[in-house]
């Protein structure tokens, strides 16, 4: 009778040891899957970060600044004229007969 006891007590201690070890292998699983999915995040706001300090260099010179206002918004200097000039329609030369 001892042994019988014995047997199925170390027997349930191998079930919850092996149901403990498949438990934590997929614990382990998840947490890979959410590092992968993290660090993609950070490589693409790094590069997004990256983008930015760029653009905050190229703007903080007053020359590019101006020029980004002039195309963006249509800026003119007070006194300075504006021509637009448009396209024809054909493309190319017209000729009249």
């Amino acid at each position: 009778m001892a042994k019988t006891a014995l047997t199925i007590i170390i027997g349930m201690f191998f079930l919850v040891v092996a149901f403990e070890a498949v438990s934590f292998w997929g614990q382990k699983r998840a947490a890979e899957a959410d590092y992968v999915k993290m660090k993609a995040q950070l490589d693409a706001e790094s590069v997004a970060s990256e983008s930015l300090r760029g653009d905050i260099g190229y703007y903080a010179d007053p020359a590019n600044l101006e020029k980004e206002l002039r195309a963006r918004f249509n800026y003119r200097s007070p006194g300075e004229h504006m021509i637009v000039i448009v396209p024809g329609a054909s493309g190319g030369a017209s000729s009249t007969r």
